[in-house]
Parts: structure tokens; sequence; C-alpha cells
């Protein structure tokens, strides 16, 4: 995002960090999940195996963006795709209680909105790029 996400910054100041390597598989299918990441620098990647164990990119996770995104899925879902560190990446760690108090800063939440939203615009671009 090129655009200054002044109120998100805030809200993630002081909050501990995670460090991934590029190649890191964070999250596997089956897995259940109490907490997503939200990335604070790098790229994170969600992947799945093609019938020949050949790895295939789905679509790539940047800064402000969450994941696992099915953020509502909290402790009771399990995951149905790999989630990985694409480049070198640092994340801050959202549990529930993070969530709900992020829920709490409207302007903070608006930026994560405006960040995941430019998720959709890409998958979708990429949707009309294999129909055409």
């Amino acid at each position: 995002m090129n655009e200054p996400m002044q109120h998100i910054d805030t809200f993630i100041a002081g909050m501990p960090t995670t460090e991934f390597k590029a190649g890191d598989v964070i999250f596997r299918p089956g897995d259940t999940y109490d907490y997503c990441y939200m990335v604070i620098s790098g790229l994170a990647s969600v992947f799945v195996y093609d019938g020949q164990g050949v790895v295939r990119r789905i679509m790539p996770i940047g800064k402000y963006e969450f994941f696992p995104s099915s953020i509502g899925g909290l402790g009771t879902k399990k995951l149905t795709r790999n989630y990985a560190a694409y480049t070198d990446m640092v994340c801050v760690k959202f549990g529930k209680a993070e969530l709900d108090a992020l829920k709490q800063n409207p302007d903070a939440l608006y930026e994560v909105t405006l960040a995941m939203s430019k998720l959709v615009d890409e998958a979708k671009a990429r949707i009309e790029t294999l129909i055409h």
C-alpha cells in the first residue's frame, strides 16, 4: 500500500512482532488457529500442492493484510490451504482480544479494510485474466 496508514500503525505500535524467513510454512491444511497474523513487512503466500506435488501459489499477502484471512474462524475452522513466508517478513500476532480491540478503533479498522479490499481487487483481476 502506498498511502500512509497512520491509525493502524499507531494501533500496532508496541505490539510484539514475529519474524519469519522466506519459505517458512506457518499454517498447513487441517490446522486450527487461535490467532492470525498481520503482515508488517515482506510477503506471505497462500499455496497448494497440485496433483503432481508441485507448489501452486494462489495469492500473495502483503503489508497490513491478515492471514489466515478467515479471521472469523479463530479456534473453530480447519484450514484448507498452506500459508508461508514468501519473503523474509515481520508480522504482528492477533488473537481474539486484539481483534476485539481493533473493532473498537474505527479509523484503524477502516485502514485494515482498505488493505484487505486491495487483496480482493487483485484476486478479481487475476481471475479476469484467466477467464479471457
